[in-house]
């Protein structure tokens, strides 16, 4: 598919109910208000297509940016293209979304990113631990111990066990977390 026909297709999936919502979220116009599902769907039915995400992260449209990081290529996209993205990133569902693109990427950055966290606000430490999640799931060669996304969380215990929990699932080293006693 073309850009033109991807962007005409997104409109026609805009739903004025996630159109609504969408701004309760931090996410600014442009965008058409395409449920998840529907950017799934387009996404399988689109594949791995990097030139397209290229251009549809170029739209400055919400959902184009959304679908752009649901069909890039981690490992050809370069360090200045990832940069950019992480730099227009300004709502927390395009930061979660870049940063699972940026996790997948060779252009991991560990140590930015160890460096960061702790003094980093709290909208941008979660798009970094979801980075840090995303290499240890995706690249198992950048991750050096068990547990390794743990070390550099902020000292709160239910999230840094909650991360060490998505870390170890996504990593295949744990059982599912316990939800409580008895339990």
């Amino acid at each position: 598919m073309k850009l033109e026909q991807v962007m005409s297709r997104l409109k026609k999936l805009g739903s004025e109910l996630y159109e609504k919502t969408l701004p309760r979220h931090g996410v600014k116009p442009p965008f058409f208000g395409v449920k998840y599902s529907d950017l799934y769907a387009l996404q399988k039915k689109l594949g791995v297509d990097h030139a397209l995400a290229l251009q549809l992260f170029g739209t400055e449209n919400h959902d184009a940016r959304i679908l752009a990081t649901l069909i890039v290529d981690p490992d050809a996209i370069t360090s200045r293209e990832l940069d950019a993205w992480i730099r227009v990133a300004d709502n927390h569902v395009l930061n979660d979304a870049v940063s699972g693109v940026a996790g997948r990427s060779p252009h991991a950055r560990l140590v930015e990113i160890e460096k960061g966290l702790d003094s980093a606000p709290n909208r941008t430490r979660h798009g970094m631990n979801q980075a840090l999640i995303a290499i240890g799931g995706y690249r198992p060669a950048l991750r050096k111990e068990e547990g390794r996304v743990v070390t550099v969380h902020p000292p709160r215990r239910r999230k840094r066990r909650h991360a060490k929990q998505l870390c170890a699932l996504r990593c295949g080293t744990a059982a599912a977390p316990r939800r409580g006693r008895g339990h």
